[in-house]
Formats: structure tokens, sequence, C-alpha cells
């Protein structure tokens, strides 16, 4: 959350900030804006169908010309946030890279036919789309903004970070806009750019190393460290995290005499809530073991 509010935070409020900003770019509702701001300057009802099918409106010039200027402005906002994403791949944490490395792994091993480009393009699902495309959409629901109290988006604010965030998507996994949305077809050669650099991106941020490397450990760390870690973990965690164990218990384990049976074997099923409650009362203690 922190990495991510460091990361995306002031983009997004600064996208917020711009109170004429307006990337509305759907034919309907920008006809119906452009009708409402005619009968405010004249005064007087429009003589155009107020109810039309979007290819109605993407007929009169008005509608299409203020779509590219909207979509150059896009373009432009867009460009700052995929600059800013692949240009901090070194302060991503390593958590989520080691994630990404372990499903390029996995998927190169289960599926050896498929091509770099279609693992990289599975793996850009978990560091985009997963990762950092719900923070651009609702960043109030991941605390990476701060609002006034009692403050909160307005539907503008919501529409603009979508629009960013939709596109930032179709780059990520290369979905050019067809004939269905050909309004927006002077997006896909950018798309087509923005793809590259995230390819690049997502190859960079997959390719770590691994864990003893990176923390400089091995089996005898534990002995031989003077100040063991502290680890701060909820009771909702630690069941979640033993339910996984007990869920991939095969995959888990490399053989029946992996100590990591035994030690599920002892602990049995998960704890309902109220014993977990009732353990908290004596405290717990972790430990690297």
């Amino acid at each position: 959350q922190n990495s991510l509010k460091s990361l995306l935070g002031p983009l997004i409020e600064q996208v917020m900030e711009d109170s004429d900003l307006n990337m509305n770019i759907h034919p309907l509702e920008v006809y119906k804006a452009w009708i409402s701001r005619t009968e405010t300057e004249t005064g007087e009802p429009s003589k155009l169908p107020y109810d039309v099918t979007p290819e109605q409106a993407l007929k009169h010039k008005e509608v299409t010309d203020e779509i590219e200027n909207t979509i150059k402005k896009l373009v432009k906002i867009i460009k700052s946030f995929q600059e800013k994403i692949i240009g901090t791949v070194d302060q991503m944490p390593y958590g989520i890279r080691y994630m990404a490395m372990c499903l390029r792994k996995n998927l190169k091993e289960k599926f050896p036919e498929s091509s770099e480009e279609e693992i990289l393009k599975a793996v850009g699902n978990l560091l985009y789309y997963r990762y950092m495309n719900p923070v651009i959409t609702a960043p109030d629901s991941f605390e990476v903004i701060d609002l006034a109290a009692g403050s909160n988006m307005n539907n503008v604010q919501r529409r603009n970070l979508g629009s960013i965030a939709k596109i930032l998507q179709h780059a990520a996994s290369f979905k050019i806009f067809d004939s269905d949305a050909r309004y927006l077809a002077s997006l896909n050669s950018f798309i087509k750019t923005a793809y590259i650099k995230f390819m690049e991106f997502f190859d960079a941020a997959s390719t770590i190393t691994d864990i003893d490397e990176h923390f400089n450990m091995d089996e005898f760390s534990d002995v031989t460290m003077l100040n063991k870690p502290m680890i701060f973990i909820s009771p909702s965690e630690i069941s979640n995290t033993h339910q996984l164990l007990l869920d991939h218990q095969k995959q888990v384990t490399d053989t029946d005499e992996d100590p990591m049976n035994e030690v599920l074997a002892s602990l049995g099923p998960v704890p309902e809530d109220e014993q977990m409650l009732g353990r908290q009362e004596h405290g717990v203690r972790t430990g690297s073991h």
C-alpha cells in the first residue's frame, strides 16, 4: 500500500485536483453534453433529437472533434502514468516481484509450448491488472490519496481515473479497439507502442534473485542471528495461511517425509474464530523456525 501510494498517489491526486478535466469519451454522453451546452448558450431548445444511438451521435462533427481532443489529453496523462510505472521497477516490493517470478516460472513449466510473450501477458495480468489497476480506479478504497474528513470522490473524478485505467489495461494486454468502438481507433497506435514498453517492464519486474540470496539467508541463519525477526500477523491471516497450506499440501511438500506434513498433522484442521480468539488471550509468539 505504501509503495503504491508513493508510486501512483501523486499522479492520481493531480488528476483529481484538475476540476476542468473531463475524460468522457462515450459518444452518447458527449452528444448529450454538447446539446446541453448549445441550449445554454443560445437560450433555446435544440432541434436535434435527444435520444439517439452511438452511431447517430458520431455523425456530428462536434461530437467526433470533442472525442478526439479528449483522447489527446487522455493519452498525455496515460503516458505519464506508464512512465512512472515502468520507471520505478526497482522500487516495487520484493514480495509482488517474487510472486511474478514464480508465476512466470510455473507457467513456463506447465505450458512449455507457450511463447514468452504469452507468458509475460499473464505476468502482466498480475502486476498491472491485479496489483495496480484497482488502486487507480478506486484510490479512496486503498488509502493512496488523502481526502479531507467527510469528503468523497465525485463521479467525474471516478470516470477520469476509470478511463485512464481502462486504456492502460488495453495497453498491458494488447487489446486494440475494433469496429465496435471505431471512435477510439486513434488510440490503437499508442496502445501498440505502450504494449512493447509494458512487456519490457513485466520482463524486468519478474526477473529477480531468489529469496535466500535477496535476504542473504541460509539454513544456519536462524542459529547465528542475534536479533530475531518480529512478525506482525493477524488471526485471520494465520487462519487463511493455514487453510492454504492444507488445500495445497501436496504441492507444498516435496515428499511424504517433508517436515511440513508433520506440522500440519499436529495442527489439525483450521480452528474456528472463537478458538483463535481464545488463543490470543495467551499471546502468540512467532519465530523464524
